[in-house]
C-alpha cells in the first residue's frame, strides 16, 4: 500500500513525474538524480521574501532593544556622574 501511495504522489506531481521520467532515461546519472530527489523533498516551502523580511524584522528589533537598554545604563550613568558632582 505504501509503494501505490509513493507511486500515486509522484505521478500526480508534474515536476515529480518529469524527474522520474528523466531518472528512468538517464540511470547512470544517480548523483544528480539523488540530488534531484532531496532537493524537491525538503526545498523550503515559504517564499525567500518573507523570510527575510521576517529576519530584517527580528533583527531591527533587537536592535532597538539594545539601543533602549543602553539608553537607559547612560541615563542612569549621567544621574550617578550628577550626584557626585553634586556632593562635591
Amino acid at each position: 500500500f505504501q509503494e501505490i501511495a509513493n507511486a500515486a504522489e509522484i505521478l500526480s506531481d508534474d515536476e515529480k513525474r518529469a524527474a522520474y521520467d528523466y531518472y528512468l532515461d538517464h540511470p547512470e546519472e544517480r548523483l544528480y538524480n539523488k540530488y534531484a530527489f532531496y532537493k524537491m523533498q525538503y526545498a523550503a516551502k515559504t517564499d525567500i521574501r518573507a523570510v527575510i523580511i521576517g529576519l530584517i524584522f527580528v533583527l531591527a528589533s533587537i536592535q532597538h532593544i539594545l539601543q533602549i537598554e543602553q539608553y537607559n545604563r547612560s541615563k542612569k550613568s549621567d544621574f550617578a556622574l550628577q550626584k557626585e558632582i553634586n556632593e562635591r
